[in-house]
């Protein structure tokens, strides 16, 4: 076929195409038209222009019934993830003391949220009435704590990390355990003169993702925050 043969086929193509398009009704008007009409299958069969329209439309109702089992899922998920938040919400608030608000929050990331190792660290060190907290050393670091020192990025941001961490900071929060800690979220914590962080570790390596939402794990970083700052302030 020659050039101008080829850009003529190409033109009636087009506008064969267009018409179709501005007229749906077609083969409503023409139905022995679509049993006569054969597409070209990418396995090499030819099927009729129904057949062809039928399988498209399985192929897409198969699309969207992936999508609304993810949806569901998510939405599953989220809706757990609320109520989990609002138990730890509940929890927080019956906390008296210090030593209560440290329980509290290391049995819910173990038990309700399913990590394997949860620590807190503040750089604050309560100057009276802090004998309820179970080891003030390990705890309340400081606010010049060195360790605390290498999530300077993560205060800066002040948003909350996920995935694996560097071999320094791992030790430093887990100890002897980091070498079983695959990956974690590392959630800053922030009061009144005060900075820290809660660390939530894993032992599978794609438990915590960098690219994974932080949105509740934020939320969970203020009710943190909240509940040692009132505890804080009362023992200052």
């Amino acid at each position: 076929m020659t050039k101008a043969k080829a850009a003529h086929a190409d033109s009636r193509n087009q506008e064969v195409a267009e018409y179709l398009k501005a007229h749906p009704e077609f083969f409503a008007e023409h139905p022995e038209l679509l049993s006569s009409i054969s597409i070209p299958h990418p396995s090499g069969s030819a099927t009729s222009l129904v057949e062809r329209q039928l399988a498209v439309l399985r192929e897409q109702n198969g699309d969207l019934d992936r999508r609304l089992h993810e949806l569901v899922a998510v939405a599953r998920e989220n809706d757990q993830l609320s109520e989990r938040m609002h138990e730890l919400a509940i929890d927080l608030i019956g906390a008296n003391t210090l030593n209560q608000v440290l329980s509290v929050v290391r049995r819910s990331m173990v038990e309700e949220f399913g990590a394997d190792l949860a620590v807190i660290r503040v750089g604050h060190r309560p100057t009276a009435g802090a004998g309820d907290a179970p080891d003030d050393s390990e705890v309340f670091v400081g606010a010049e704590d060195p360790g605390l020192k290498l999530f300077e990025d993560l205060f800066k941001n002040g948003r909350p990390e996920c995935g694996r961490i560097q071999s320094s900071k791992a030790h430093y929060l887990f100890g002897e355990a980091s070498q079983q800690v695959g990956s974690a979220a590392l959630i800053p914590l922030t009061g009144e003169g005060w900075r820290g962080l809660l660390a939530v570790g894993a032992g599978e390596p794609d438990r915590f993702q960098p690219g994974m939402g932080t949105l509740f794990l934020g939320r969970m970083g203020k009710l943190v925050s909240g509940a040692l700052q009132t505890h804080l302030s009362t023992t200052d």
